[in-house]
C-alpha cells in the first residue's frame, strides 16, 4: 500500500490485497497475476494498474467510493472491474490515455470512463448493469471504447460527446428486466435477446440516435418501446424469427423494419473496410465476414460484397 507492486513472470496471490493508500501494479511482460483474493476495494484512492501483463482476479477491483479512481494503460488487461454504488461519479472513474482491455465491467453506480485523445477502453466480453441500477457512463474525451456484449439489468444512459463508440461484428443486446437504454451515439447489434415478457424503452432526451438490430434473433418474446427522437431500424434476414409486433412507436424519429427485399442494404451500415484496417484480420470483405460469425448466416453472402 502506498508503493508499486512490480512483478515479473506468473505470479498467484491467494491472500487479500488491502488498498489503505495510491498504489501502482505493475505487470511486466506478457505475466500474468492470479488474484483469489477478496474484492479489491480502492476507496479514496487512485490505484494504477500498467503494464502489458494480465491481472486475472476472481473477484472484482470495486471503485467503492465517489473518490475512487482506477488508472489502467500499457496494453494490459484485467478480468473484473465494478463500479460500487457507493462509488457512483459520473465525473470521475476509470482512466486510459493507452490501450487496455476490461474483459467484464460491472455497473452499479455511474462513472466516467475517460480515453483521452488517443486511448482504447476494450471490454472484451460484457458491459453489465446490475440489477436494479440506473447509471450513467459518461465518455468525455475523444478516444475509442470497443464493446462486446450489452447486457441490461438495469437501465443504462450513455452520454459521449467525442469518444468513438465501436461494437464488434457479432454484439448483442441482452435485455433481462424492464429498462431504459440511451446509447449516446449509433450504434449496431447483431442481436437483441430477451427475457421473455421484459421491455426495452429507447430513449434519448441529449442525443438523436439510430439503433440497428441485426440478425436472424430479435425479440424473442420481448417488448421494445421507443420513444423521443431516436430511429431504429430492424434487418431480419430471411427465416428469422423477430416478432415486430412488440415495437411501440412514440418517438418522431423513425422506426424502420427492413424486409426481405433489402437484403443488399445490410452491408451499408458496417464499414467492413473500416474494420479490415482497424485489425487486420481479413484479406477481403467476405473473409471478414466469415471471421466475425456473421457469415454464418447464408443468406448474408447474397448482399453484394
Amino acid at each position: 500500500n502506498g508503493g508499486t507492486l512490480d512483478i515479473d513472470g506468473d505470479t498467484t496471490i491467494d491472500s487479500n490485497i488491502t488498498h489503505t493508500y495510491s498504489s501502482r501494479i505493475e505487470i511486466n511482460g506478457s505475466s500474468t497475476v492470479f488474484y483469489n483474493g477478496t474484492d479489491l476495494l480502492i476507496g479514496t484512492h487512485t490505484l494504477t494498474l500498467k503494464g502489458q501483463g494480465t491481472f486475472d482476479n476472481i473477484n472484482p477491483i470495486i471503485l467503492n467510493d465517489v473518490d475512487s479512481h482506477l488508472d489502467l494503460g500499457n496494453n494490459g488487461s484485467v478480468r473484473y472491474v465494478k463500479v460500487g454504488s457507493a462509488g457512483s461519479n459520473p465525473t470521475k472513474g476509470i482512466y486510459t490515455i493507452d490501450k487496455f482491455e476490461i474483459l467484464n465491467l460491472w455497473l452499479e453506480g455511474s462513472t466516467e470512463l475517460g480515453t483521452g485523445s488517443t486511448g482504447t477502453i476494450t471490454i472484451s466480453e460484457t458491459l453489465k448493469v446490475l440489477p436494479g441500477s440506473n447509471v450513467n457512463l459518461t465518455l468525455p474525451d475523444t478516444g475509442i471504447l470497443e464493446i462486446m456484449n450489452i447486457e441490461l439489468w438495469g437501465s443504462l444512459d450513455i452520454d459521449s460527446v467525442s469518444t468513438t463508440i465501436y461494437l464488434t461484428p457479432d454484439s448483442i443486446l441482452y435485455v433481462n428486466d424492464d429498462v431504459t437504454f440511451s446509447s449516446g451515439t449509433d450504434l449496431t447489434f447483431y442481436g437483441l435477446i430477451f427475457n421473455a415478457g421484459k421491455t426495452l424503452t429507447i430513449s434519448d432526451f441529449n442525443n438523436i440516435t439510430h439503433i440497428y438490430f441485426k440478425g436472424d434473433k430479435i425479440l424473442n418474446g420481448g417488448f421494445i418501446v421507443v420513444e423521443d427522437d431516436e430511429s431504429v431500424t430492424f434487418s431480419i434476414p430471411p427465416l428469422g424469427t423477430g416478432d415486430l409486433s412488440n415495437v411501440t412507436d412514440n418517438s418522431t424519429g423513425t422506426v424502420t423494419n427492413e424486409t426481405d427485399s433489402n437484403v443488399n442494404s445490410l452491408q451499408k451500415d458496417f464499414d467492413l473496410s473500416d474494420f479490415c484496417s482497424r485489425t487486420n484480420a481479413c484479406s477481403s470483405m467476405a473473409e471478414v465476414i466469415k471471421g466475425a460469425k456473421v457469415g454464418s448466416y447464408d443468406w448474408f453472402f447474397e448482399a453484394d460484397i
